[in-house]
């Protein structure tokens, strides 16, 4: 059994919580294995529903929110730069916040479904300046959609888990790097496409993290 599900096992709610963190932010880990292995221990009486419930959203929420602040640090760094290419990559992401600003709260819902597409996604809602409160409303719906999904999946499925394990890695092999074209795609796009016109759109929300 891989050594991350072990310690799950060994240490519960606790390791749940902290490993799932990790995963949203990036880490290699199986985020959607640990939810359905959860899950089913909680149907079998070895761990309480809630309690499985609510470290796996806490997790999430901790994640997705380190995910953002770097992308708001990161958004600092270069708006406060004095360098040539910062200003121009500056420049850039002030389009991208544009296209972000109409399209991103939905990604931020369904991109919880995609390994690696959710941490990217929250990165780029800070560095559009995407305000916390648009964030917090998105990010963390996707995060209790996507835990009540795949702990309901472990819940229903019981002993038969590792089946549901199976059938999932076997579509988020296929959808992942699909989701990651597609994503890449339009982040290029609004980054260097000369069509945006502020003027038609709303300028970014709010910067500030209340």
């Amino acid at each position: 059994m891989d050594g991350t599900v072990q310690w799950v096992v060994e240490h519960g709610a606790p390791a749940l919580m902290g490993l799932l963190a990790l995963g949203v932010l990036g880490a290699p880990i199986p985020d959607e294995t640990l939810l359905v292995l959860t899950g089913a221990m909680a149907a079998r009486g070895q761990m309480h529903t809630a309690t499985v419930l609510g470290a796996a959203f806490g997790g999430s929420c901790v994640g997705i929110t380190v995910s953002y602040a770097l992308g708001r640090f990161a958004n600092h760094w270069l708006t406060a730069g004095q360098s040539g290419w910062r200003r121009s990559v500056s420049g850039r992401m002030d389009q991208a916040s544009r296209w972000f600003h109409i399209h991103g709260p939905a990604a931020l819902v369904g991109g919880y479904f995609l390994p690696g597409v959710r941490h990217l996604i929250a990165v780029v809602a800070g560095t559009s300046r995407l305000s916390y409160r648009t964030f917090a409303l998105h990010a963390y719906t996707g995060a209790l959609l996507w835990t009540l999904t795949f702990v309901g999946l472990g819940w229903f499925a019981g002993d038969e888990w590792h089946r549901v394990v199976r059938t999932v890695h076997e579509h988020l092999r296929v959808l992942k790097p699909v989701a990651m074209i597609v994503f890449a795609g339009f982040l290029i796009w609004s980054l260097f496409s000369r069509r945006v016109t502020p003027n038609k759109v709303s300028e970014p929300a709010d910067t500030s993290t209340e």
